[in-house]
């Protein structure tokens, strides 16, 4: 009995087995079936609507169930197999695309506070379609501290900022880990508090000269913002490392053990100027960068970072950018300038501090060498250096003769390591500079007053001397250069055009005309275009001109003012003549006179009265032959309006210039940049280099 049971129950089993193999079989056959029917229909299961976001496992989307009813309905199949299937054509198709599209994040936490999970290293992953805002809020919340807080949270790959905004992770540059070869992105995780933002408006003011010339220096308009931004907020970077402790490419600061945390505080600022410096080339303004060399120290303030943080992750960012900043260097000294000095150097006299930028680089290089293994280069590169550090150096008991004139600390040492360590050409040389720098501040008063052109140069006050001596009008010469690029003889035609279009007409005439309905403003167009006694044809082309629109305003010639916005890849920018307000730029919309080349902002344009094509009942008809001027009923509130609106973007500006003030330190006003950078000690620098050469 137990042997034909035992029989009767392994018979059972083996029937079973057929039947779970056919089952196998019809699912794998719907799939397919249902494969082809996306195929052909070109539905992506991991795409919305039917699945809200890339990661596995995440629940379908709300059309998913609606998709499969259809697809059970045309297959004649059970409706819980059908979404069981596609189910599994999802899953499966959101791990495939997980696997091309994830970002291992392997990020180290800067200034401080604790890991959710208590780790040393926060590893995270995440997906190159996610946005930059995703992204910070998904690391945002496995730090205890900042859960749900991104703004206080800046991510710095490669020396750049992740950005919070719409592009995703790979348009700014984190690619899948298929394109590392499976290794994880680093990521420097800084915190810091929120960041105030500053409109447009508060950089309208700010100006840059150059240090050796003392003159202004034009900016392209649609650059002029990032690249102001971009020195503001290195220069604020090289504050921190110079207040805690370090020396940037131009500061020094006390010795101290703050290295790291000077480094970790100027980092987040550094890595945000070099993404503004790649807007300002984005936006046209790459040969302006190729002639400063803001962009190469900033290049060395970076890996300067790096060094003090002992982070050797972002070791091949730092060779590139290594490589930037001595492209840049050979354009600004020469290899003959850089030969004499190694000789003077070797002699131990005192060497021009244009040198310095070389010996950063040296010095940041060799470190790099050491920690690639390359010994040789390393010491060779770091010996150079230690050369010119000893060859920077100045003689004390000059030094402080100098501190009795009254220059500063870095003014003193930058004078004596231009005059080669002499004493005496050192102190003429300082009482020489505030002369020379207050003729450079009224040159550059001059070059401002008459504003920039629509290029972004400055108007040639040349040029307005020589149209004001022909007989024009000074401001009708500005106006003209500004919108000629200082080019005088379009400037010329366009002063006489306008100096035509305000020629007197005949009184009677233009009274018949005003008489008859027509607006003044036009009827003086008319009447001029007519030349003398040409009533009737003036007559004749107000009568076939198209009625004025309801409602519509019109130019101080009586023209309709028209919609435009510049288009974006045109030069230049546009000037509302009503305010004065410059650098109008797209997608911005004004409204505009092509025949009178008269541009008003909105603002101003709502503010300026209605024309209208016939004289309202109100205004009596003109008497004794002679004409009255239009006065527009509103004319006292709009003019009031006016003024408000013009205090209020004044109050505006004022406090965005502020928010500049308190954000950047003050930056942007110090006008003895060069003494800071050629009159910096190399105190740290020199402590680092014997640490490394030390070690070889």
């Amino acid at each position: 009995e137990e042997l034909r049971k035992e029989g009767a129950s392994r018979l059972e089993g083996r029937r079973e087995v057929p039947r779970a193999l056919s089952e196998v079989a019809m699912a794998t056959s719907l799939a397919d079936v249902l494969r082809e029917e996306l195929r052909k229909e070109g539905v992506k299961l991991w795409l919305p609507p039917f699945s809200p976001s890339v990661a596995p496992g995440v629940a379908a989307g709300n059309e998913f169930p609606a998709l499969a009813e259809k697809y059970a309905k045309r297959l004649a199949k059970d409706l819980g197999q059908v979404t069981g299937a596609l189910e599994d054509l999802r899953q499966h198709a959101l791990l495939k695309l997980r696997e091309k599209t994830r970002v291992t994040v392997l990020g180290k936490v800067l200034g401080g506070g604790p890991l959710a999970a208590g780790r040393q290293e926060l590893r995270v992953e995440l997906c190159s379609g996610m946005t930059g805002g995703e992204a910070l809020t998904t690391l945002s919340a496995h730090l205890s501290d900042l859960a749900g807080a991104t703004q206080q949270l800046r991510a710095i790959a490669s020396g750049r900022v992740l950005a919070a905004g719409a592009e995703t992770l790979e348009q700014q540059g984190w690619l899948s880990d298929l394109s590392r070869q499976g290794q994880p992105l680093r990521v420097l995780l800084v915190r810091s508090g929120p960041v105030k933002s500053t409109s447009s408006e508060g950089f309208g003011d700010f100006e840059l000269f150059d240090a050796a010339t003392g003159k202004l220096v034009p900016v392209p308009p649609a650059a002029r913002q990032a690249l102001i931004t971009a020195i503001a907020l290195h220069a604020r970077g090289r504050e921190l490392l110079s207040e805690r402790g370090c020396g940037g490419v131009g500061g020094g600061g006390a010795e101290g053990g703050g290295e790291a945390a000077a480094a970790t505080a100027a980092l987040e600022f550094l890595a945000e100027a070099d993404r503004c410096f790649e807007r300002c080339e984005a936006a046209g303004a790459g040969a302006l960068l190729g002639q400063i060399d803001n962009f190469g120290q900033l290049q060395l303030d970076i890996c300067w970072a790096y060094a003090l943080l002992g982070d050797t992750d972002h070791l091949p960012d730092a060779e590139k950018r290594l490589q930037v900043a001595e492209r840049m260097i050979n354009r600004q000294v020469t290899p003959f300038f850089m030969s004499v000095a190694e000789g003077k150097a070797k002699q131990g006299s005192t060497v021009d501090p244009q040198v310095l930028p070389s010996v950063k680089l040296w010095l940041l290089r060799g470190i790099a060498r050491r920690c690639r293994g390359d010994a040789a280069g390393a010491r060779a590169d770091l010996q150079k250096a230690d050369l010119f550090i000893r060859a920077l150096q100045v003689d004390v008991t000059a030094l402080e003769g100098l501190l009795v004139l009254g220059a500063s600390r870095v003014q003193a040492v930058a004078a004596l390591r231009r005059c080669g360590g002499d004493v005496e050409q050192a102190a003429a040389a300082l009482l020489a500079a505030a002369p020379r720098r207050e003729l450079a501040r009224m040159e550059r008063t001059a070059q401002r007053k008459f504003g920039t052109t629509l290029d972004g140069s400055y108007v040639d006050s040349a040029l307005v001397s020589q149209l004001t001596g022909m007989g024009f009008d000074e401001k009708a010469a500005v106006k003209a250069l500004k919108r000629s690029n200082n080019d005088v003889g379009v400037a010329l035609d366009l002063v006489q055009k306008s100096a035509d279009s305000n020629a007197p007409v005949d009184e009677l005439a233009l009274c018949s005309l005003i008489s008859l309905g027509f607006d003044q403003g036009r009827a003086e167009r008319a009447l001029r275009e007519a030349g003398p006694g040409g009533f009737e044809q003036a007559h004749a082309k107000l009568t076939a001109e198209p009625a004025l629109v309801e409602g519509a305003r019109m130019c101080d010639k009586g023209h309709e003012l028209i919609a435009y916005t510049r288009p974006a890849d045109k030069s230049g920018s546009n000037i509302c003549d009503e305010c004065g307000r410059e650098e109008i730029l797209p997608p911005e919309e004004i409204r505009r006179c092509a025949v009178c080349d008269f541009d008003l902002c909105l603002q101003c344009y709502e503010l300026r009265g209605t024309g209208s094509s016939k004289r309202p009942a109100d205004q009596p008809a003109p008497e004794d032959g002679k004409t009255r001027r239009k006065i527009d009923k509103d004319a006292d509130a709009a003019a009031a309006a006016a003024r408000e609106t013009a205090e209020a973007q004044e109050r505006a500006r004022e406090e965005a210039r502020e928010v500049v003030w308190r954000e950047l330190g003050r930056c942007l006003r110090r006008g003895d940049i060069e003494d800071e950078v050629a009159g910096v000690e190399l105190h740290e620098e020199d402590a680092l280099l014997q640490q490394h050469l030390s070690s070889l």
